[in-house]
């Protein structure tokens, strides 16, 4: 398990991820990767929910990435697994 990080009233590092932190955007990638997963062998309704899930996410990175605190060498990481998905989410849109 990831340590947590947050941020306190006072600034300071907490318990939980902090947000837009590499470990933030891994663990929301892997939700996302999940739910694509879940949603190729789950029935047509559940499947679009799976899919829907995953498109929430996926434009919660998006909009996450110009404020993030990720530095030069984790951006390419992340871009990567994004593009990733982005094409998992095309594929499952034409599939359901």
């Amino acid at each position: 398990m990831l340590p947590a990080t947050d941020l306190n009233s006072q600034g300071r590092a907490g318990r939980w991820p902090m947000r837009n932190g590499i470990e933030w955007f891994r663990g929301q990638l892997t939700l996302a990767q999940w739910s694509l997963d879940a949603a190729v062998s789950a029935q047509a309704e559940l499947a679009r929910s799976h899919l829907q899930r995953a498109q929430q996410i996926y434009r919660g990175l998006l909009q996450a990435l110009p404020g993030s605190s990720l530095t030069r060498e984790q951006r390419p990481e992340i871009d990567r697994a994004l593009e990733e998905i982005r094409i998992r989410l095309q594929i499952g849109a034409r599939e359901t």
